[in-house]
């Protein structure tokens, strides 16, 4: 008798671990197969012994990264979608205005090939900026760096934009200590730099605004390179946020521009210099963009 009872009891036991750990697999295994279905949103209860709970975390965590990943790429998408449609809505409006006649108008021929030809531009910066952050962490940016004569770089940076913000009723200016030493840099990758830098900063600028672009020595190593605007200004804790990939912060989501990746890529390629981007308040206002650069010795 004591030995069928002990038997039954063992049994019974037997039973209740199996059911018990039957289940919990039963839950692993069902969350996987719906993210493996695409549907990333189950997730499971962390419970039961330590090994089962640190399964089950990881599995959850997978679950989110992958839900994170589809949402960043119906992001991008969107942005995408919606940074391309204006601007090939004014090439197709400049195209049937020089069919319609405008052609024999040399001004307004060239008013409209000059505009048409800033939206090239900006579809070459998207290009670069999506191939870039498409671009796996693992392989390294290459840079062409030659020494960089300061004030004529931002010259050209100020004339690439002055059109822009004309037409957006802001004032632009360029102001540059004298005597700097030039940088060390990749001048492609710091117009990239510098383009989105200008390109936020005339977006979030009311009309009748004063965007000033200027260099000075930052230390005996370094040149400091500054975008100030008229706009809103941002808290010290948002500043760090817009530095992540797809974030465009309070005045972004109101105004829906962009894709939420121009700064991300800022801060990488200037780091890649050996240099620094950071956003800070401006005391007058608006908000200050910073970028350091190494100079070239002399």
């Amino acid at each position: 008798i004591a030995i069928a009872f002990v038997t039954l009891i063992g049994v019974g036991v037997s039973y209740l671990f199996t059911y018990y750990f039957s289940r919990q697999f039963s839950q692993a295994q069902g969350l996987a197969a719906t993210v493996a279905n695409g549907d990333y949103h189950l997730r499971i209860p962390e419970d039961g012994p330590t090994e089962l709970r640190g399964l089950f975390h990881y599995l959850n965590v997978m679950a989110d990264k992958l839900q994170e990943q589809l949402a960043m790429r119906q992001r991008l998408l969107a942005n995408v979608a919606h940074e391309l449609a204006r601007p090939l809505a004014g090439l197709q409006l400049g195209i049937e205005s020089l069919r319609k006649g405008a052609i024999q108008d040399p001004e307004l021929a060239d008013d409209l090939l000059v505009s048409m030809e800033q939206t090239i531009k900006r579809f070459d910066g998207l290009i670069d900026d999506i191939t870039l952050a498409a671009q796996p962490d693992t392989l390294p940016i290459k840079l062409s760096r030659v020494s960089l004569a300061v004030e004529p770089f931002l010259q050209g940076v100020s004339t690439r934009f002055w059109s822009l913000a004309e037409s957006r009723g802001l004032k632009l200016t360029v102001r540059v200590e004298a005597g700097l030493a030039p940088v060390l840099a990749d001048e492609k990758r710091l117009n990239q730099v510098l383009g989105n830098l200008m390109d936020n900063a005339i977006k979030f600028t009311p009309p009748g605004g004063h965007i000033r672009l200027s260099a000075e020595y930052a230390n005996d190593d370094q040149i400091r390179i500054k975008v100030c605007d008229d706009g809103k200004g941002i808290s010290q804790e948002e500043a760090e946020h817009l530095f992540e990939p797809f974030y465009q912060g309070d005045v972004g989501r109101l105004i829906k521009q962009g894709m939420g990746l121009g700064l991300s890529i800022a801060r990488q390629l200037a780091q890649v210099h050996g240099g620094s981007l950071k956003l800070e308040n401006n005391l007058e206002g608006g908000t200050l963009a910073i970028l350091t650069l190494p100079k070239v010795d002399t």
